[in-house]
């Protein structure tokens, strides 16, 4: 007895070459909106990252100014001979 012609398998397929096509179309869209979305929050990470060393980098040279100008009067005041008052 022939099983297809009874009619036993008649609604049953396997899946066909425009299903898999379809479906790698579509994973290949959710990969790609993916990557874009990794590709946006690494450029703020970046410009993130890039302004905070900016910031700390201003900060360092402005303490180190800082101490050059609070150390700037007592070189020449250690340096300088006293005078003696004449009394």
């Amino acid at each position: 007895m022939n099983t297809r012609a009874s009619g036993k398998w008649s609604n049953e397929r396997g899946v066909g070459l425009v299903e898999i096509m379809v479906s790698i179309v579509i994973g290949m869209l959710i990969v790609l909106m993916i990557f874009q979305v990794y590709l946006v929050t690494e450029g703020q990470k970046r410009t993130i990252t890039a302004a905070n060393d900016a910031q700390e980098n201003a900060s360092y040279g402005l303490f180190l100014l800082s101490q050059e100008l609070a150390g700037a009067g007592n070189v020449i005041s250690a340096t300088t001979p006293r005078r003696r008052s004449p009394h």
